[in-house]
C-alpha cells in the first residue's frame, strides 16, 4: 500500500522526514482498514509519557491529515504545553499551525498568515524530528471514518 501525503503547494515547506514519520505510523491503520473514503481523517498523538506540569517534559505534539482524491493533507500540527499554576494546570494550545486555514496561532503571539511563520514551523519541525529520533514519544493512531 502507497500512502501520498500532500506536501506541495503548502505554505511553508514539509521536511521528507517528518512525512516519513507520517507514514511509517499510519501504515498499519490503514492496512487493516477495510476502505478509505474522502471522509476521513486519520490523527497521529505524540505524547512523552514522562511529561508533567511539575517535571516538564516534551510536549505532546497532534497532527491531524484529511484523505481526499485519493491523497493525504495535513490539517494541523499542534503543540500542547502546560499552563497554570497549581490545582488550575491545563494542557493548552503552545503553537498550532493550522495547513487548511494557512494560519499560525501562538499562545503568546497574534494569529498571523502559516507563510509569515515559515521560520518558527522550520524550528518546531526540526526539534519535533530530533525528538521523535531520540524516541521520546509513544505515538497513538486514530483513523475516523
Amino acid at each position: 500500500m502507497s500512502i501520498l501525503i500532500m506536501t506541495e503547494g503548502l505554505a511553508v515547506p514539509v521536511h521528507p522526514k517528518l512525512v516519513d514519520i507520517l507514514v511509517f505510523h499510519m501504515t498499519p491503520i490503514l492496512a487493516n482498514a477495510k476502505a478509505v473514503t474522502n471522509k476521513d481523517s486519520i490523527t497521529l498523538n505524540f505524547r512523552d509519557p514522562d511529561y508533567s506540569a511539575e517535571s516538564g517534559g516534551y510536549h505532546p505534539v497532534e497532527i491531524k491529515l484529511t484523505y481526499q482524491e485519493h491523497q493525504w493533507y495535513l490539517d494541523y500540527i499542534t503543540d500542547f504545553s502546560y499552563v497554570g499554576q497549581g490545582w488550575d494546570v491545563e494542557l493548552a494550545k503552545e503553537l498550532d499551525f493550522d495547513f487548511a486555514l494557512e494560519r499560525c496561532q501562538t499562545r503568546y503571539l497574534p494569529e498571523v498568515d502559516l507563510s509569515e511563520a515559515e521560520e518558527l514551523y522550520q524550528l518546531f519541525e526540526t526539534n519535533f524530528i530530533a525528538y521523535y529520533e531520540m524516541e521520546v514519544f509513544t505515538v497513538v493512531v486514530t483513523l475516523t471514518q
